[in-house]
């Protein structure tokens, strides 16, 4: 409980620092997740010199390796993971963005944050020994990455709002046409259908971070025309030609 809410101070204060800024609950998955990554570097480098230091400074460099291995190997599934669930259920519990508030499940996704670090840290009286415990990491793991990208997605909402409602009026430029404002605006499953559709991964990728520059650019410009966005526009324009030829 304690290093949850400790590592969400982070976001809190960048809350406080740039408010205009961190408004979504993709805003606190992001942001928890690089406090979640410090944070745990931070520990690792701990017990790696802890590791060191013990049996009197005996084999110092296989006791570091073994550690930085393991931290290395369990480090997706540590702190950057249960950072990035909590501070998105905290930014759900603040409801910074208009429409966006969701105590309920804010709150069940920050206490299941919480029940992963208590899982994690405590899966040997879990496991009960044998081989559950040499089971249940595994199964942990996929719990967990299975629950980060329900959350991701659900976090990512206002950003894929936000990005159709910029990129619509761009219909009417030639710049996009619908199926890649559906790809670029919705989830995994439309811009699998985007490639399926122009038969070539490569030109969807080049036409989805495209799609992707000229709506950052029009957020940047405040939806009016700038030459990052007139740069963004011609270069949708381009890889079109390219890809209608094709």
């Amino acid at each position: 409980m304690n290093e949850e809410w400790g590592k969400a101070l982070g976001l809190v204060l960048l809350i406080g620092l740039a408010p205009r800024l961190v408004r979504s609950a993709y805003d606190g998955f992001i942001i928890g997740a690089f406090i979640g990554l410090g944070f745990q570097v931070f520990e690792d480098v701990l017990y790696v010199y802890n590791g060191a230091a013990q049996q009197y400074g005996v084999d110092q460099f296989g006791t570091s390796l073994q550690i930085f291995l393991i931290r290395g190997a369990a480090g997706i599934v540590s702190h950057a993971l249960f950072s990035a669930i909590f501070c998105a259920g905290l930014m759900w519990v603040l409801g910074r963005t208009r429409g966006e508030r969701n105590v309920l499940r804010g709150v069940l996704t920050m206490l299941m944050a919480m029940f992963f670090h208590f899982a994690w840290d405590d899966m040997a009286a879990l496991g009960g020994g044998g081989y559950a415990t040499a089971v249940l990491p595994f199964v942990i793991a996929a719990v967990e990455l299975t629950a980060l990208f329900y959350v991701l997605r659900h976090a990512a909402r206002q950003e894929r709002l936000w990005t159709r409602a910029l990129l619509t009026p761009e219909l009417a430029t030639d710049a996009i046409d619908p199926p890649l404002l559906d790809a670029v605006s919705g989830l995994g499953k439309d811009r699998r259908a985007y490639r399926k559709h122009l038969h070539s991964r490569r030109t969807a990728r080049h036409l989805l971070e495209a799609a992707s520059d000229l709506a950052r650019e029009l957020a940047r410009a405040g939806g009016t025309e700038s030459p990052g966005v007139t740069h963004a526009r011609n270069e949708l324009h381009r890889l079109r030609g390219t890809a209608i030829r094709g």
